[in-house]
């Protein structure tokens, strides 16, 4: 957005800043309208065989972290305070 402010005048951004309240849907969702025009044209392509695509198969699949808890977090924590601990007297030796 800053970028943009940089090459257009403030009219210009305030214009587009209002279209975009205007605009159905969120750009977060882009993925899901991306889907349904790919679902729709692979449908339409496929042959009579086979079984019918569904949007599912076109959305875009996020990994997301698995949930750590508050116990595994505590340990990683040590590990890695323990690590640096090492490091900064390995440190000192060295000067």
């Amino acid at each position: 957005m800053a970028k943009a402010q940089g090459e257009i005048c403030s009219r210009e951004f305030g214009e587009w800043t209002a279209y975009e309240s205007l605009s159905p849907g969120e750009p977060e969702r882009s993925d899901l309208q991306t889907a349904l025009v790919a679902c729709t044209v692979a449908n339409v392509m496929r042959g009579k065989k086979g079984r019918p695509f569904r949007i599912k198969d076109f959305l875009l699949k996020f990994d997301l972290p698995e949930r750590k808890t508050v116990e595994e977090i505590k340990m990683k924590l040590a590990l890695w305070k323990n690590g640096l601990n090492k490091k900064l007297e390995k440190d000192k030796k060295v000067e």
